[in-house]
């Protein structure tokens, strides 16, 4: 972790807010193969590909969503745990620059994955 703070920077701390009222459901997968080193950090937005593997969620590439609960180096064969289902602050979630996590909602939804924007009912 040393070497990649030298070569990347520091890394802030992350938004990812997880409604501790609201069921949590936490699990694990295989990353898709990265020819080299890839972060993946807290609060990505995951899809499964066709091979059933974790990849960053794209407007393609959108079936059974999840978001990455700990900042992972991922390389060949590593596993990344993820949150398969709760309530989170939207803006925590990690999308591609030109998307809006809002385009996602109703496709998390559809994996018991809810945006609230005030959390524990505040």
């Amino acid at each position: 972790m040393q070497e990649l703070n030298q070569t990347v920077g520091v890394f802030s701390p992350d938004k990812l807010i997880i409604d501790p009222t609201y069921p949590q459901q936490v699990g694990s997968g295989v990353f898709a193969d990265q020819e080299k080193s890839l972060l993946i950090m807290r609060g990505q937005l995951l899809a499964k590909n066709a091979e059933g593997k974790l990849t960053i969620a794209t407007a393609e590439e959108k079936n059974n969503l999840s978001i990455c609960l700990m900042d992972t180096v991922v390389e060949k064969g590593t596993v990344v745990e993820v949150l398969l289902a709760g309530a989170v602050s939207a803006n925590g979630i990690i999308v591609a620059e030109e998307d809006d996590v809002y385009k996602y909602k109703e496709d998390l939804r559809a994996n018991n994955i809810y945006i609230k924007n005030t959390i524990g009912g505040m």
